[in-house]
């Protein structure tokens, strides 16, 4: 994993220390906070730089690379904290920049945002290429994130899904197989193939399309060999 494109990194280091829980941001900023930053008593502060996985910083006066930190301490996900406003904190250091890709042949991306209130739900906002060809390199896209004019966009909360069994239809068997089979993300699909149910039509169509014309190419390939047999032979039968 690479810090430039697209990942991050939070480290609890103990429910001991005031400033428990450090953040290495998709840029390479390290920051160091508390259960709940937002608190009077909380702690929520930038500590310095590096640049990538193996770049040093410091923890306990010790300088640690990010796998050696891995190692040191307990890396955990967003939805691990404790707070929403750890959450909030995590989500507004990595600002933009917390969009990932969900599906780069797509060119899909989807960025969480964590509920104001402890308990809530997220709202999952989805963006998906709207060009006529989706670029190679997933950061090309990345930095054009802000640009409506590239993207199809729906922002979406579970709840506000009327019939989600309708929704994954076209991709699973049942909502219970796919609470099984992710338990821990199974809204977040949901939320995903709603989107791209969506979606307009044509984006829908052009996997289909692109399969079609490839067995249309197919088939006059096939006729042309047959059409040149035929000269040879006019009593050939052509099929």
């Amino acid at each position: 994993m690479n810090l430039s494109e697209f990942s991050f990194h939070i480290f609890d280091h103990g429910a001991q220390y005031i400033d428990r829980f450090t953040l290495v941001s998709p840029d390479g900023n390290v920051y160091s906070f508390s259960d709940d930053p937002y608190h009077p008593n909380g702690v929520g502060q930038f500590s310095h730089s590096c640049n990538g996985e193996h770049s040093e910083y410091t923890w306990e006066g010790k300088r640690l690379y990010v796998e050696e930190m891995k190692e040191e301490c307990v890396e955990i996900s967003l939805n691990d904290l404790p707070t929403t406003g750890a959450k909030k904190f995590v989500g507004e250091k990595i600002k933009d920049e917390f969009w990932y890709c969900t599906d780069p042949d797509a060119g899909q991306f989807c960025k969480i945002e964590p509920s104001e209130n402890d308990g809530g739900e997220n709202t999952y906002h989805y963006a998906q290429w709207a060009g006529d060809s989706v670029p190679v390199d997933v950061n090309e896209m990345r930095e054009k994130i802000g640009d409506d004019f590239f993207w199809h966009r729906k922002s979406i909360k579970y709840s506000e899904i009327e019939n989600p069994e309708c929704e994954i239809s076209g991709y699973c068997d049942s909502l219970d197989v796919l609470k099984k089979a992710y338990p821990d993300d199974w809204r977040q699909i949901v939320c995903e193939c709603c989107f791209e149910n969506s979606l307009p039509a044509l984006l829908l169509l052009n996997e289909q399309y692109e399969s079609g014309f490839e067995d249309m190419e197919d088939r006059l390939n096939e006729n042309a060999y047959h059409g040149s047999l035929n000269k040879k032979n006019e009593d050939e039968p052509i099929f």
